[in-house]
């Protein structure tokens, strides 16, 4: 049985297009409407009632390229989550970074692969759904100003911050398409916001959200000095960061840049944030030896070795206070 979700697919290639939506077939993707060019796309858009559910894009288009179609894409009601995975032939860095600063949710490089394109549809699919199903909960939470806080340590809260913070799943995906184009420059890390918990008292979703906002475009703006950057909230009062650089970077240099920044912004913190905030940095992973394989499972070292880091540093002050204790005695 196929798949009820709704595909636009946009080439200037018409060859590309019969290939792919052969592909999305094969798979039981079968309702997909082809486009020959930006503008042509943007007609269908307008035109749908129901909308697209999953969006294809090629890069390499005139006069207007597949990059800045993401974004104008991006800027209509009701796309701001739906899944865009470029399809195109361009490896390099620059287009990557592009590609997922525009908006894009995924990356696929042409040659493609059935299987893999297969793959990455269905989980287009699958957040597809999701965001359906999180904005009809939203729409029934009605005309509610304020949503009681029902603290949850764990959930990954969606944040804007800066246009270079993107969703987990996202990144997860741009740490992949590193791995295939060979790009060897990424530093990727854990920040962990010491004592978070601890803000959990704001009061409303939306107030502990905007917090995070506002720790994220600190956080971005703290990295931004290097060749690229791009970061998602993991929950537990950490993110994970994608750093570029030609220097293999060490836990302590970015925990000191991250630090000032924190400290040198403190005002435009709300509410509790504007206590102290103390950002622990887990050990950085490294592609630049080419030793490291590179996978959405090295978001989860990530996340993994901060927490440990933080965990052993706050039994360590601890100790420490207990022994103060002990000596005072």
């Amino acid at each position: 049985m196929g798949s009820r979700m709704k595909v636009l697919a946009v080439d200037d290639d018409v060859e590309i297009l019969d290939v792919l939506g052969a592909a999305l077939a094969s798979q039981g993707y079968c309702d997909i409407t082809p486009c020959l060019s930006a503008a042509e796309a943007l007609r269908e858009i307008n035109r749908s009632n129901t909308g697209f559910d999953c969006i294809f894009l090629d890069i390499a288009m005139v006069p207007l390229d597949g990059i800045e179609l993401c974004r104008n894409i991006r800027a209509l009601p009701g796309y701001e989550t739906v899944p865009i995975v470029m399809l195109t032939g361009k490896r390099d860095k620059s287009s990557i970074d592009a590609a997922f600063l525009a908006g894009a949710t995924d990356y696929v490089t042409k040659p493609f692969d059935v299987v893999e394109l297969g793959a990455r549809v269905r989980v287009a699919d699958a957040l597809a759904s999701a965001h359906k199903s999180a904005a009809s909960s939203e729409a029934r939470r009605g005309a509610q100003v304020a949503i009681p806080f029902a603290p949850n340590f764990d959930e990954i809260y969606p944040i804007e911050g800066a246009e270079n913070v993107i969703d987990l799943d996202t990144l997860e995906n741009y740490v992949r398409q590193l791995r295939s184009s060979k790009i060897q420059t990424a530093n990727i890390f854990g920040v962990r916001i010491d004592d978070f918990e601890d803000m959990f008292g704001i009061g409303e979703v939306s107030q502990f959200v905007a917090l995070l906002d506002q720790i994220a475009s600190v956080l971005s703006e703290a990295l931004s000095r290097a060749d690229g950057c791009f970061l998602s909230y993991a929950g537990r009062g950490t993110f994970v960061c994608v750093l570029h650089s030609n220097d293999e970077l060490t836990h302590e240099t970015l925990e000191r840049s991250i630090q000032e920044s924190f400290d040198t912004h403190r005002a435009r913190f709300a509410g509790a944030a504007r206590l102290p905030l103390r950002a622990f940095v887990g050990a950085p992973i490294t592609a630049m030896s080419g030793k490291t394989n590179l996978s959405g499972r090295t978001l989860r070292v990530a996340f993994a070795r901060v927490q440990a880091r933080g965990t052993a540093q706050a039994l360590a002050g601890e100790e420490w206070q207990r022994r103060s204790r002990s000596y005072r005695i």
